[in-house]
């Protein structure tokens, strides 16, 4: 979006360098993504940074406000999806933004997704240094927009993740993590952190308490789970052979709930007003439709495309 840098980075790009960057980031814990990396990061101006960061504030500002639980109490309408021990707030969001050009010709963002679930904090880093070590990438440009490092963001994501338990005590759960296409940021989290991947399969359960068996067979005690489980997805895999289910009452912190996944999702857009956020209503709320229905899209509450 810089034409300079743009046109620089370009102008240097060459096949070569842009494989040897994908096998410096296989290389680095034995793992190629099966999504595909792009050839190339966003080179950012400060006045969109401004108003990307303007635009997540005001989304944060509904998501924060006391009345929020209540206002989203119906977002969960399945029982089967009901988790105990529901935190007052959500411990992650994530916001995805389309880029827009208004009539002047300047760019802003329009929200298009968000989400009170983890995202791939850890590949973030990996990629962000395969992209310097491989290309021409200018040294005041970063991936931390509040001015702060790498070293700041592992510290905050280790307070967050593990907090004060010793990291065996941790465990980063998933459905068959081998197979996800997020595996490679589970790797990245388990060398940063140094807590245990495990599948759901693999959870022990003794009345209210979770473990799981290390490499010696020793019962090691599950005090906070680092949740990257679709609980939704998960209810459908009757397949699987278990232990704990989420609706078991255990001895866990759950970093984050999964309650969050279904309460902060495209069922709350039509709760913002901001010029960064798409007009969007309850369909069964409307008076009357619009007579301009080609300009609208109707979406399912609960989708992901």
């Amino acid at each position: 979006m810089i034409k300079d840098i743009r046109k620089q980075y370009n102008q240097s790009f060459t096949a070569e360098k842009y494989e040897r960057f994908l096998k410096s980031i296989e290389a680095a814990h034995g793992h190629m993504p099966t999504f595909r990396i792009a050839e190339t990061p966003i080179f950012i101006p400060d006045a969109l940074k401004e108003k990307l960061l303007e635009a997540c504030g005001d989304i944060s500002e509904v998501i924060r406000k006391p009345e929020f639980k209540d206002r989203t109490k119906d977002a969960i309408r399945n029982a089967s999806l009901k988790v105990p021990a529901e935190d007052e707030h959500t411990t992650f969001l994530q916001m995805d933004f389309g880029i827009a050009v208004d009539e002047n010709g300047e760019f802003f963002p329009q929200l298009i997704e968000l989400q009170g679930f983890p995202s791939l904090y850890f590949f973030q880093i990996l990629l962000s240094e395969a992209y310097k070590e491989n290309f021409e990438i200018p040294k005041e440009f970063t991936t931390y927009p509040d001015g702060s490092n790498t070293k700041e963001y592992l510290e905050l994501l280790r307070k967050v993740i593990v907090g004060n338990s010793d990291p065996k005590n941790v465990i980063l759960l998933e459905v068959e993590p081998e197979k996800q296409n997020t595996a490679i940021d589970f790797y990245v989290t388990e060398h940063y952190l140094g807590i245990k991947i495990l599948c759901i399969t693999d959870l022990k359960k003794n009345g209210r308490k979770l473990y799981y068996l290390d490499e010696n067979g020793n019962e090691i005690t599950v005090e906070r789970i680092y949740n990257r489980v679709i609980f939704d997805e998960l209810d459908q895999r009757n397949d699987l052979q278990r232990e704990f289910y989420f609706k078991d009452e255990v001895d866990v912190e759950w970093i984050g709930h999964p309650a969050w996944f279904f309460r902060i999702s495209k069922y709350i857009l039509p709760l913002f007003d901001s010029p960064y956020v798409p007009k969007t209503y309850y369909l069964e709320k409307l008076q009357e439709y619009p007579e301009d229905l080609e300009n609208y899209v109707l979406k399912p509450l609960y989708s992901f495309a």
